[in-house]
């Protein structure tokens, strides 16, 4: 979020995206809710990635698993239904990773290079999105519940402040997280033509692979 506004618990980063390509988190293993500590909290307390298409919500929880070494854990969808964090774990809709820093490609859907099938939401929602991170600080213990960066392209929108610079981002070459306007694909319509043949083709170009839809 922007440094600015380091005591915003919840953000939003995208709205009315009809496409989603790059989503990518890179976090500090150690910044992340402890779900040892208590994990019926950990759907409140955890850090979170909130896809919603005004009806349905994909929801993407980061958190850790404390202890020797700790264990990065992705979930996605609500941990509250899980009896325990090892039954969390054992589920196909987590993924985890013992590292200092985990890298969370929802594209790729890998976690530090490895597959993640959980991270897959264009099945699940439909239609244009926003995109929205919640429970990054922690106002209570004045502490930060994640700690890294993220890059995110979108074909969509963000609310913007009077000189047109979005307004929850700080103006680019300052501190981040910035944001800045991209081509992200053409539509286009080529045609051949010949004394007795013509052809039209409709077609669009986006250099990105999409996570969505």
């Amino acid at each position: 979020m922007p440094e600015s506004e380091t005591t915003t618990a919840d953000w939003t980063v995208a709205e009315d995206a009809s496409n989603v390509s790059t989503m990518r988190f890179e976090a500090n293993t150690s910044s992340l809710y402890d779900a040892t500590i208590s994990f019926n909290d950990t759907d409140e307390r955890a850090f979170r990635a909130v896809v919603d298409d005004g009806t349905d919500t994909w929801t993407m929880y980061l958190f850790r698993e404390g202890g020797t070494d700790d264990r990065f854990v992705v979930h996605v969808g609500d941990p509250s239904g899980f009896d325990d964090l090892s039954d969390l774990l054992g589920n196909s809709s987590s993924c985890d990773v013992v590292a200092d820093r985990g890298v969370v490609d929802v594209r790729a859907q890998t976690l530090d290079g490895a597959d993640c099938p959980a991270l897959d939401f264009a099945d699940d929602l439909d239609g244009p999105v926003s995109i929205r991170y919640e429970n990054a600080y922690n106002s209570t213990l004045d502490e930060s519940r994640i700690v890294g960066g993220y890059d995110i392209a979108v074909n969509g929108t963000v609310a913007t402040n009077a000189t047109g610079h979005p307004e929850d981002f700080t103006a680019p070459g300052e501190t981040d997280p910035t944001a800045r306007a991209v081509v992200y694909s053409v539509n286009y319509r080529s045609s051949y033509e010949r004394e007795t043949v013509r052809n039209v083709r409709d077609g669009r170009y986006a250099p990105r692979e999409e996570a969505y839809p």
